[in-house]
């Protein structure tokens, strides 16, 4: 009766071992994109020089979602700024301090 105590005591323990190793991550958004910081957002107004957008997705937590924020037009990378219109989803991402005016804005947008 030990022995088959045991026996599957052993199993289960190998059965958790298992499973622990075996276990993946879950696959989602990185926090950063190619080591940059990133939020999500919605436009809400668009303008020659910056668009108004509202936070709608942030894995840093460095702004909180819901928040206007405002996003220079002119960006550092050679991608081409599209064609925004309000109610665009859209990614920005930016370097350097968050700059506390009102609305919020950023040293740098990549793109």
């Amino acid at each position: 009766m030990k022995k088959w105590l045991l026996a599957i005591l052993a199993v289960i323990v190998l059965a958790v071992v298992v499973i622990l190793v075996c276990r993946k991550e879950p696959v989602g958004d990185p926090p950063t994109v190619n080591g940059q910081d990133y939020f999500n957002a919605t436009v809400t107004q668009v303008n020659d020089k910056y668009i108004l957008a509202e936070v709608t997705k942030n894995k840093s937590g460095a702004i909180a979602i819901g928040t206007e924020v405002s996003v220079s037009r002119s960006n550092i990378s050679s991608e081409e700024y599209p064609e925004l219109v309000v109610g665009d989803d859209i990614r920005v991402v930016y370097a350097g301090e968050i700059l506390e005016k009102d609305p919020p804005g950023f040293q740098q947008v990549i793109s």
